[in-house]
């Protein structure tokens, strides 16, 4: 999202808990047009007959299976918890809980969380919404439930872990950490406060995501107050009634921030942004914050940060606060440089315009002179680009390249019931044999009422079956500028490598081939998630695989050599800012889950005004529309920078130093990055990976900083 910053893409399972979800052996058939046939395993089989077109949903179509689910589970649970200590085994009490969570996560996917974010009628959205709040109400009773973790206990102590297959091992003892992290193993009166605590958090987050999802916030504009903005662009827009155009606060209009020539159009549309569901969300936002805080305190944590961290490759928050300051101190030099050259910019335009030079960089400035200076300092003309990307071209090329590197094919699957006609699915098979490998759907523009960002979520993850693996399938949901009457939809750079990066997510999904759900594609530490796809960014900066990805929108003709050239060059432009917006962003959700409450708008003006020099603007909170706080970053977003850390290691480490494209070197990527899932910790792949341990040595001079 190019206002948040092209880093601040989303992979998460949206709203899923990082504690558990559990589930059932075969997904119920809910209508002829059910998700049965979708569940039904597809390993070694022909293509299944895939329906997830929700325009044929009822509202009853959602809530009926949703209510039958829960007693069917419950009721599997109940059986699980009779089960006598002396008959605890692995067929009884393990892999039975295994199954559940398997199928009950793919139910969940399918029937709640992407027709909430995806679904074209409103009334199946808010439906699916409602069951996505129950399903997450029913996850929070069953991850509660002590006789089911006192079964997991006696299992291991009745059995010699070390005997079993190293995944269910490390199954067992997961699942008893979550266990012991939800209370299960404190008093009753502590687990029901834990458990209030917890229903409320996740109606919050759920209510929280969907004020976002549906805000259908515009300004109208006049097109002298567009002044600058390219023609193509306007062409596209919407009109009111006296013919002003409707300019939204989704990412494919980010474009004006960036070319219109009027500060006070920039200022407008900037503080729509930044005001985005502000009235709606930040009591949610504030109240969601301090039940996390009481939660981690009834745990015995000091803080939120304390008990998230715990589990990451931080370990603490004081380490992240030393990561993150130390990082600032770095960039301070940069960012000076930099708007040193944008108030020279901004000065020479206010000279020309007869209008007089506050000698500031306001919020609405940054994106506008960011823009400027990388075609001034460095030639690089993104409009032109932009002709050079268009949607088939780059994804094709994409494909060609993941198809190189991880020894995979893609083809589209024609005629397949979706949920919208621009969604269209492909299966992924292996280069060598054409083995069945997995599924995934693109949903790559914005409509009314959709998921307003960019994530990959998870429909059912693989998972090893008696019978064979038990494929994967996963969903991109994307926000790209929609095709015009006259051209095809047109990418700009950093859209391509939006793409890419997310691209990358599915990838890890499908290449995965964990044992269990719970290990499953990226389910592993949530500060090395982005890692895997962050790594593939550095794809769309190289001379050979951009050839590959673009050409002419006309003719096909490729990127002329000098247009190439340049933008290689640009990408250690507008360095400094573009991380201390990072910075910023994680100090913020650092301070806010390290404290009982939190006036977030307060905090958040203080910290970006601290970290960049720039003030914020009068009645706005980010906050508010900041949707990793409620889709599972909490105290989690510094993972974005410091999984790059690691990300700049392996990609220079290997793939610069024996080929880009080297087909070896991405098999070992695949092999040791992506198919473990969270098997074994993310150090350990790291790793066999490099070789090595991971250095940060290549991660500063990729911000232009001396190591």
């Amino acid at each position: 999202m190019t206002f948040l910053s092209n880093s601040c893409r989303l992979i998460r399972r949206l709203l899923r808990p990082s504690h558990s979800s559990v589930a059932l052996a075969r997904i119920p058939s809910i209508s002829p047009h059910s998700l049965r046939r979708f569940a039904t395993t597809m390993a070694g089989s022909n293509l299944p007959e895939f329906c997830l077109d929700y325009r044929k949903y009822t509202v009853e179509m959602i809530s009926k299976p949703t209510s039958e689910i829960m007693s069917k589970v419950r009721k599997q649970m109940d059986e699980i918890a009779a089960v006598p200590d002396d008959k605890v085994s692995y067929d009884s009490v393990i892999g039975r809980l295994a199954d559940i969570e398997t199928e009950l996560d793919t139910f969940t996917s399918c029937t709640a969380r992407l027709p909430a974010a995806a679904a074209t009628e409103k009334a199946v959205r808010d439906a699916a919404s409602e069951a996505e709040k129950a399903l997450e109400k029913f996850s929070i009773e069953l991850s509660m439930r002590k006789d089911i973790f006192d079964k997991l206990v006696t299992f291991s102590k009745q059995t010699e872990l070390s005997s079993l297959h190293p995944q269910t091992k490390r199954y067992v003892e997961k699942r008893i950490l979550t266990g012991k992290r939800n209370g299960l193993h404190l008093d009753q009166e502590t687990r029901d406060k834990l458990q209030g605590l917890r229903t409320r958090m996740s109606e919050l987050t759920i209510e929280y995501m969907k004020n976002c999802n549906e805000d259908d916030t515009w300004v109208p504009f006049t097109d002298a107050e567009l002044a600058g903005v390219p023609d193509t662009f306007l062409q596209g827009l919407e009109k009111t009634d006296d013919g002003r155009r409707k300019v939204t606060v989704l990412a494919p209009h980010f474009i004006v921030l960036k070319k219109c020539s009027v500060p006070d159009t920039r200022r407008k549309l900037a503080h729509a942004r930044a005001a985005k569901c502000m009235k709606a969300n930040t009591p949610l936002i504030e109240e969601f914050v301090q039940y996390f805080h009481q939660f981690a305190n009834l745990l015995g944590y000091a803080t939120n940060a304390h008990y998230k961290t715990e589990i990451k490759m931080s370990k603490t928050p004081e380490t992240v606060t030393t990561f993150l300051s130390d990082l600032k101190e770095k960039l301070q030099p940069l960012w000076a440089e930099e708007r040193r050259l944008f108030l020279e910019y901004k000065e020479e335009e206010c000279r020309q315009a007869g209008v007089p030079f506050d000698g500031q960089i306001h919020l609405w400035d940054v994106s506008y002179y960011s823009a400027m200076a990388e075609e001034r300092k460095y030639a690089v003309n993104h409009e032109a680009l932009r002709d050079y990307f268009p949607v088939d071209r780059v994804t094709r090329g994409m494909f060609d390249i993941y198809e190189r590197l991880l020894g995979l094919r893609f083809s589209r699957v024609q005629g397949a019931e979706v949920w919208h006609d621009d969604v269209t699915l492909y299966r992924v098979e292996e280069a060598d044999g054409g083995q069945l490998t997995g599924y995934f759907f693109l949903d790559l523009y914005p409509r009314d009422g959709k998921y307003d960002h960019f994530c990959v979520d998870s429909l059912r993850t693989g998972r090893q079956r008696e019978n064979g693996y038990e494929l994967p399938v996963c969903v991109m949901l994307a926000n790209f500028p929609k095709p015009t009457a006259d051209k095809p939809a047109l990418f700009s750079h950093e859209e391509v490598e939006t793409f890419f990066h997310e691209f990358g997510h599915a990838m890890h999904c499908i290449c995965s081939r964990a044992h269990y759900t719970l290990f499953a594609g990226t389910s592993v530490e949530g500060d090395f998630v982005e890692a895997p796809s962050q790594m593939l960014e550095n794809w769309v900066w190289e001379p050979e695989p951009l050839a590959l990805m673009s050409g002419h929108y006309r003719d096909g003709a490729p990127i002329p050599a000098e247009l190439l050239a340049t933008l290689v060059r640009s990408r250690q432009a507008n360095s400094g800012i573009f991380n201390l917006r990072q910075v910023a962003l994680a100090t913020f959700d650092q301070i806010i889950f390290s404290q009982p409450r939190s006036d977030t708008a307060a905090i958040f003006g203080q910290v970006y005004r601290e970290v960049t020099g720039i003030e914020t603007m009068p009645d706005t909170n980010f906050a508010a529309s900041f949707g990793h706080m409620a889709g599972g970053y909490d105290a989690n977003y510094y993972g974005y920078l410091w999984s790059e850390v690691y990300s700049v290691d392996m990609f220079e480490a290997r793939f610069k130093k024996e080929g880009i494209l080297s087909p070896e070197v991405g098999r070992d990527y695949r092999k040791c990055i992506l198919e473990p899932g969270s098997t074994i910790d993310a150090l350990d792949m790291l790793k066999k990976f490099l070789g090595r341990g991971p250095s940060p040595e290549a991660f500063l001079r990729s911000k232009g900083l001396a190591v």
